[in-house]
Order: C-alpha cells, then sequence, then structure tokens
C-alpha cells in the first residue's frame, strides 16, 4: 500500500545547504514557492544552527516568516510583527539599526560546569570559535580571520556570513566565559578539514551532558544533552496546534538528522550527506544552487498527498525517446480513458492539481538519466473525486506533449 501524506501545516527549513544557497541567497523561485506556501496558511520556520544574530535579514523578511529555531533547537524564538528589528536587536551594532523585541518561547542552556568543560575542549583545537548566548553570535578576532579564508574556499555548503555587525567580537573568549558560562546555548568550532574536525570528535563526545552533531563534515557543534532541531521543533507545533504528522522538515546535514526523523515528512537536498538522504521520505534532484525547495512545495502543498503514489508513477514512467508521437498520442489516450473510467456517476470532482514528473522529487530507484534520455515532457495528473460514504481519492493519469 502506499504511503499516504496528511496536509502539510508547517515547514522546517534548514539554512545552510537547504534554503540558502551557497552565495547565502534565497533564489526569486524560493521565495515564491514560500509565498505560496503561507497563502494555504502553512508555517513557515527557519531551522538553524545560527543564533539568531546569523540569521540572515533577506530570511527574516521572507513571506510568513514570525518563529525560528535557532542553536540546533536550544532556541525557539517569536520574532513578532518586525522579524528583521528582531534579528537586528542581537547585532553588535544594534544602535544604528531600528529594533525590536524577540520573545523567547523556549530555552534549553547548557548547564554552567558543562559549558565551561566544553569550551576548554573548544580553546584546545585552536580553530574558528562560535560561542552562541541569548541569540548573541561571539567570536574573536582571530575567528573572523579564519572564517574569511575558509569562505574564500567555496568548497563547502556553509553560505557566506558578512561581517555587518552580525558578530558581536570579544577581546577575550575565556574571560568572557568566565562571567557568561550560565547563558550559552551553543558552542560551534569549524576546522580547516574534514580529518580535522573528526580527529576532535572523540574528545566533544567525552564531555558529559552535550549533544554533538556536525553542520557540515568541518566543524563541531556543541549544546545540552537532549536537544535538537526535532524537539524544537515538536514544542513549537504543539503550541502552535499542529499535530506532529502535518509537519514538513527538510534538511541535508547530520544536525537535520533529529528533526528530519521527528517531523512528519522528511525531504532531504540532493546536496544532502548520504547518511542524512537515507533517512527522507523525498530527495530532491536539485541542490541548494537550483531550487530545490519549490520542486518539493508543489506536490505537498494542497490537500492530503498520497506522494508515494507520485513516486511510484514516475519510476515506471515510460521512455518514448526514438518513438514517434503517435505512441506517445495513444499512451496519452489510454491514461485518459483510466481516468475517466474511475468517475462514476457518484463522483464529485473537488480538485486537480498537475505535478511535474520530471520535478524535484527523484525516488529511490528512479532513474537519474531519465530526463536527459527523454524528449518527451510527461506531467502527472492527480484527481480527487469524493464519493458518497467513501473519503477522497486520487486518481493519477499521465498527460505527455512533445517538447
Amino acid at each position: 500500500m502506499p504511503q499516504e501524506f496528511p496536509a502539510i501545516r508547517l515547514v522546517a527549513l534548514d539554512l545552510d545547504g537547504t534554503l540558502l544557497n551557497r552565495e547565502g541567497h534565497v533564489t526569486p523561485r524560493t521565495r515564491a514557492a514560500l509565498q505560496a506556501a503561507v497563502d494555504k496558511g502553512v508555517y513557515i520556520v527557519p531551522a538553524t544552527g545560527r543564533p539568531l544574530a546569523s540569521l540572515p535579514p533577506e530570511v527574516a523578511q521572507l513571506p510568513g516568516i514570525r518563529y525560528v529555531i535557532t542553536c540546533n533547537g536550544a532556541a525557539v524564538w517569536d520574532l513578532g510583527s518586525d522579524p528583521v528589528g528582531a534579528v537586528y536587536s542581537r547585532y553588535s551594532n544594534a544602535k544604528e539599526h531600528r529594533t525590536s523585541t524577540p520573545v523567547c518561547l523556549l530555552h534549553s542552556l547548557m548547564p554552567v560546569e558543562t559549558a565551561r568543560e566544553a569550551f576548554a575542549v573548544c580553546e584546545s583545537c585552536h580553530a574558528d570559535l562560535r560561542i552562541f548566548s541569548d541569540g548573541y553570535a561571539c567570536t574573536d578576532a582571530h575567528s573572523i580571520a579564519l572564517a574569511a579564508a575558509r569562505a574564500a574556499k567555496k568548497d563547502g555548503t556553509e553560505a557566506r556570513q558578512p561581517n555587518d555587525g552580525r558578530f558581536t567580537i570579544l577581546r577575550d573568549a575565556a574571560e568572557w566565559m568566565s562571567r557568561n558560562a550560565f547563558a550559552i546555548e551553543k558552542l560551534c568550532v569549524f576546522f580547516e578539514t574534514p580529518q580535522q574536525a573528526a580527529a576532535a570528535l572523540p574528545r566533544f563526545r567525552a564531555v558529559p551532558g552535550v549533544e554533538i552533531v556536525q553542520g557540515s563534515p568541518k566543524n563541531v557543534e556543541v549544546t545540552a544533552a537532549g536537544v535538537d532541531k526535532g524537539e524544537a521543533l515538536r514544542a513549537l507545533a504543539d503550541r502552535l496546534g499542529v499535530p506532529h504528522e502535518c509537519t514538513l522538515a527538510v534538511g541535508d546535514s547530520e544536525n537535520d538528522r533529529a528533526m528530519l526523523q521527528k517531523a512528519g515528512v522528511a525531504a532531504v537536498m540532493a546536496n544532502g550527506i548520504p547518511e542524512i538522504r537515507a533517512l527522507a521520505h523525498l530527495v530532491s534532484k536539485a541542490d541548494c544552487d537550483h531550487d530545490a525547495w519549490p520542486r518539493y512545495w508543489k506536490p505537498l502543498a494542497s490537500e492530503p498527498v498520497f506522494a508515494a503514489i507520485f513516486q511510484h508513477f514516475y519510476r515506471h514512467l515510460p521512455d518514448f525517446s526514438g518513438h514517434s508521437s503517435f505512441l506517445c498520442n495513444v499512451y496519452k489516450l489510454l491514461c485518459k480513458t483510466l481516468c475517466l473510467l474511475s468517475i462514476t456517476k457518484d463522483g464529485l470532482f473537488v480538485y486537480t492539481s498537475t505535478i511535474s514528473a520530471y520535478g524535484g522529487i527523484a525516488p529511490t530507484g528512479a532513474n537519474p538519466t531519465h530526463r536527459e534520455s527523454s524528449n518527451i515532457k510527461g506531467e502527472m495528473r492527480y484527481e480527487s473525486h469524493r464519493r458518497k460514504g467513501l473519503s477522497d481519492r486520487h486518481y493519477p493519469c499521465y498527460r505527455f506533449q512533445q517538447r
């Protein structure tokens, strides 16, 4: 039996490698897809390992943004009616901006002694260190220089972050920690190579009372034990009255694992690591630089969606390359006939939504070269008909056109 997905009411979107491209921007097509979701009453929630100060103003300005999960779930914020002002309130140069006051709905801080012990390990790495506290992104001048050099290499999914005031530069991180260890949301260390990060992992995991994940192969992220994006997503969904099964999580990396596991529907980017793609109900064909998110939303946007049926028909889509248009028309007529036969005299047409069979969703086992090998554009139509005494049913058919 195909798996049935309910209507999506809350979408949690990772930032780096997912919502943002590698230049740190949201594409126009992605913005339009978000607007379409918001128009249907769907909550759009950025879910990031970053602190509030590092939420790009470009993201805060997106349609419908009010709630945000930060620091891998250590904090959930209500940005109110002025999301950009709420972000600027955590800038080091906040006085230069119009600001507003965000409300922290959930705050899971590291115990003081745990924070101190984890910080000692961070310091011993002599790498790019970030300290996240009360929405602020604290670091030092040396780490800023390391980050700039790393960004110049362009060899990871971490989006560029300008030093526009979003970082609070500390003169002495150790001295600052001695006074503020009680207020740590998250510690994060960025390394030059994945090998360096892997070598440091055992030392971090030896610290009691912490949660260790990686947002990319080159970093290590530390929060209090039990803190993750998935728990924060469920807590926010409960607060908003959204059933857990009506949530969609989209991500690409290890720090998205819990969110993908605990959401109703899990979607992973083509640029996601293999272990994370294995968790997904849906895997995009496009990466973060090629508008993968809008292709997710199209088939999940309207009514309860039988996504597994879509995947099944996608797998078995005939390849008409090299054949005449006659065969294409025969197949089109056959599909239309089957759809018409499925409608009884008691049927009442409810809605029709068309999704591209060559869209952004590549189910496990799909032929990745199918699009290139075919000169036929295929679309599959789901038609829902309400019958007396029965629930909604969906009837798939294909529509083909010569390119």
